[in-house]
């Protein structure tokens, strides 16, 4: 029977083209899915050895205190260490079939964080009063939030936005109108707590891999 697996190399670092210029240190993005740490200065376009194994003192942020087992987060926005994976929202798209044709393109979604990463669906059910549209607000993992109107904020369990009415030359929102955003996890898995760190520290260990 032939061999289902041949051992290629110890698998401490992988061969890494870089899409940007690297220095050896840095904290590396592989596919939102982990990190690996840069081992040699590595030129945009280049090939170079990326670490995705072994413990590392990382910057980690002010103010939040680690155990050891921690699950830890590379936040890439602030480049530090958390233990809070943060949510954010995409753009809001509309349902092929809606009737209404209003302008979206401006709609932003604030995300509570607690929100788990999922799609939420927001529907028109009463189009009573047209630019006081009411919509159900449903999360394909937390279910169903309070109510929306149109053109009012709204701040619910989960996210908050505000549902523009038609303008000039726009058709309204109809009953069964969908509006949808997908919430996703915008930091990345950077391994396990190994050693405790203090609220006031700057740095914490991480065991990568």
């Amino acid at each position: 029977m032939a061999k289902q697996a041949i051992k290629i190399e110890p698998g401490d670092h992988i061969d890494y083209t870089a899409a940007a210029n690297l220095s050896l240190g840095d904290v590396v993005n592989l596919a939102d899915k982990a990190i690996g740490i840069c081992l040699n200065d590595i030129a945009n376009g280049a090939e170079g050895p990326i670490s995705v194994d072994g413990v590392w003192e990382i910057p980690a942020l002010v103010g939040e205190a680690f155990v050891i087992g921690d699950d830890l987060y590379w936040d890439e926005v602030i480049e530090v260490l958390t233990k809070s994976a943060v949510p954010a929202a995409g753009s809001v798209s509309a349902d092929a079939d809606n009737t209404g044709d209003v302008d979206i393109s401006g709609v932003a979604v604030a995300v509570d964080a607690a929100t788990a990463a999922q799609l939420f669906t927001l529907t028109v059910t009463d189009a009573e009063t047209p630019g006081s549209e009411v919509w159900s607000v449903v999360g394909s993992e937390d279910g169903a939030d309070s109510p929306a109107t149109t053109a009012e904020a709204f701040t619910g369990t989960y996210v908050g936005f505000t549902i523009p009415a038609a303008g000039e030359g726009e058709t309204g929102w109809a009953v069964g109108d969908k509006l949808y955003f997908t919430v996703v996890d915008t930091d990345i898995p950077a391994g396990m707590c190994v050693a405790t760190k203090a609220a006031a520290d700057t740095t914490a260990r991480v065991k990568i891999g």
